[in-house]
């Protein structure tokens, strides 16, 4: 209210004062419009429409600039990238031909950001260097650290977590020479969020309780609320539930006494998923009603994720009608704004709660929904992986091609060097010296590259096999043999997440297992449709870099095994427990299934997948032995 009666006085005066008024007119409906960002789509655009206008009339680029900035920012929001790319290109063209660098140097973090989000990575990488180059030359530091850090979130965003913190900490450095302090403690809270995607919790530990004394003496209680949400999410992933409600419950009074509404509805909602998780259903629902009362403040796709963890609540509490409401909510969020995986969940879910109502028909409709998602994220996300491949090949290239300029330069600067008397004789000959080395080691680059194109088309090769493999299994009538169609399918996609592990590394020789292995879970639990909460895996891989020839055959027996423990064993328990262990050559694997009797004979009952294990194993040149102790156990101890 107070913003419209501020808008009318400025409308009053600005009909005494001339122009000098509706610049302020122009800022008030931006800074409207930024506040409705995540209330009201349609209202927050009428503003910045309205801001543009305004600034057009008044012939002035720079507020022209900043209200196409604004509705860029408001469509990127919402998702609605298309929109936000139109916006930006606009204030791009705009800031080339009438602005200073400062304004043009804004604009380039924006454009490389929104193709972050579109998958252009290439495009982000090129205008974030762009900005790096033109800011050092300026001596504008803030904006070289705003450049280093949006290479450090482009690398995150790739899982490439050495070269992300690597940038990160340029961006630190940046920072420290302008004094932003502020931006220092932000960008230590994404390191921690890096330690703790590459699972190194101790180290994510370490760095956020640093960062937490950083952001205490900084006195800025939004900085050390934030801080405190990464220090109750790291607590949570180390299995301290304590520890992190406190944290989030410090941060959640931290923002109410500054009445921050986006900021604690996110916070909120962090505190009812842990209790949701410790199923403390009276306390969540506590916390799920607080996000309720701010539910406006939520971004989109945190509003939509609220709406599917209270319907996970209300199914927990066996009311369905609710639960039913709450899940078409987070539907009608998600399937517009394009949130498939969320989508995905809630269909997943609704098929449960109709199935348990015997809704059968809109069993049925959820679940092929469910399918439909399933089959395009699984698509997309082959789709983004070979973009990320291309990418880190193009940088890769890239990189060696500057490499040579540079070597070319350097050896013409030595060539002249050389017309100088007896000392420069000595020198060429340790110059002669030094070329051979490098051919050799450009030799060695040149065998890495192409053996690691030739993993990829080998990859590309055996997903085209395998995608062909899911068609003919659709179109086949005979469940039996659809069945094995799909099986052979799976084998197949162990083998290509393999030459995608050795493609993306260094190391084309030996492979790590505990990523490869856990790669392996996650697609068969996705493709067996296996609900997470019905499923406990134990991993421990001593042995974790392993030779090709040692990797492939144990890879393929956990697909086998798994295949196995997801078909016969999940149906016939409540919790399916899943252990792995890989230690001083040896592989040990176990599930809990009841399904076979204790008589069962592996030898004389084999099936074409144990068949395959007993091969595989042989490959492995162990002794091996399959035994039932209230489930399913196969050890065996290999040859280096």
């Amino acid at each position: 209210m107070r913003k419209w009666v501020t808008l009318f006085i400025c409308f009053l005066f600005s009909s005494l004062l001339g122009q000098s008024l509706p610049t302020s007119q122009v800022q008030l409906a931006i800074d409207k419009a930024k506040k409705l960002s995540f209330e009201n789509l349609d209202s927050a655009l009428h503003f910045a429409n309205q801001a543009l206008q305004m600034a057009e009339k008044l012939d002035s680029p720079r507020l022209a600039f900043h209200a196409y900035r604004t509705i860029g920012l408001i469509n990127e929001d919402h998702n609605r990238f298309k929109e936000a790319q139109i916006a930006y290109q606009a204030a791009l063209n705009l800031a080339d031909a009438r602005l200073k660098d400062d304004e043009q140097l804004t604009i380039y973090t924006d454009w490389a950001i929104i193709h972050k989000k579109m998958g252009h990575y290439k495009t982000a990488l090129e205008y974030h260097w762009l900005t790096i180059e033109r800011a050092q030359k300026a001596q504008n530091w803030e904006m070289v650290e705003d450049g280093y850090h949006g290479l450090g979130t482009l690398y995150s965003m790739l899982s490439d977590f050495n070269q992300s913190v690597q940038y990160y900490f340029r961006s630190i450095e940046a920072a420290e020479k302008w004094g932003n302090k502020k931006g220092i403690v932000l960008t230590n809270q994404n390191i921690s969020n890096i330690y703790m995607k590459a699972k190194n919790y101790n180290m994510a530990l370490k760095n956020i309780e640093r960062t937490y004394d950083m952001a205490l003496k900084l006195g800025d209680s939004t900085r050390i609320a934030a801080v405190l949400r990464i220090y109750g999410n790291i607590e949570t992933a180390l299995g301290h539930y304590d520890n992190a409600l406190a944290k989030h419950l410090q941060a959640c009074s931290i923002l109410e006494k500054r009445n921050d509404k986006p900021r604690l509805a996110e916070t909120y909602l962090a505190v009812g998923n842990a209790f949701l998780q410790q199923k403390k259903y009276t306390k969540a629902q506590e916390y799920y009603n607080r996000c309720a009362a701010i539910e406006n403040f939520f971004s989109p796709y945190g509003k939509a994720e609220f709406y599917h963890k209270q319907g996970q609540l209300f199914k927990q509490l066996n009311k369905t009608d609710r639960a039913i409401v709450a899940f078409n909510k987070s539907l009608e969020m998600t399937q517009s704004l394009g949130f498939k995986e969320v989508a995905n969940d809630n269909f997943m879910a609704l098929a449960g709660i109709y199935n348990q109502n015997k809704d059968f028909a809109k069993a049925y409709t959820a679940i092929v929904e469910a399918n439909k998602l399933g089959e395009e994220l699984f698509h997309e996300a082959n789709q983004k992986n070979m973009t990320e491949a291309q990418f880190k090949f193009d940088v890769a290239k890239r990189d060696f091609q500057i490499d040579a300029q540079t070597r070319q330069i350097e050896q013409s600067k030595m060539v002249r060097w050389l017309l100088i008397g007896s000392l420069v004789l000595a020198l060429g000959l340790l110059y002669l010296t030094w070329v051979q080395m490098r051919k050799k080691q450009e030799a060695q680059k040149r065998t890495e590259l192409t053996i690691k194109e030739l993993h990829h088309r080998v990859k590309n090769n055996i997903q085209t096999i395998a995608s062909m493999m899911r068609l003919q299994a659709r179109q086949c009538q005979d469940p039996s043999v659809s069945s094995v169609l799909l099986e052979n399918r799976s084998r197949l996609e162990t083998f290509s997440m393999l030459h995608q592990q050795l493609y993306q590394t260094n190391d084309i020789q030996r492979v790590d297992l505990r990523p490869f292995i856990n790669g392996i879970i996650e697609k068969l639990q996705f493709s067996h449709r296996i609900d997470p909460e019905r499923l406990q895996t134990q991993v421990a891989v001593e042995d974790r870099l392993l030779d090709v020839e040692i990797a492939i055959p144990i890879g393929l027996i956990v697909n086998e095994l798994l295949t196995n423990s997801f078909k016969y064993a999940y149906p016939s328990v409540s919790i399916l427990n899943i252990t792995i262990r890989i230690k001083d050559n040896s592989f040990y694997y176990a599930d809990n299934g009841n399904s076979l009797s204790p008589q069962f004979d592996f030898e004389k009952n084999a099936g074409f997948g144990m068949d395959l294990i007993k091969s595989f194993a042989q490959q492995l040149k162990g002794k091996y032995r399959f035994y039932n102790n209230s489930g399913l156990h196969f050890e065996v101890n290999y040859a280096v």
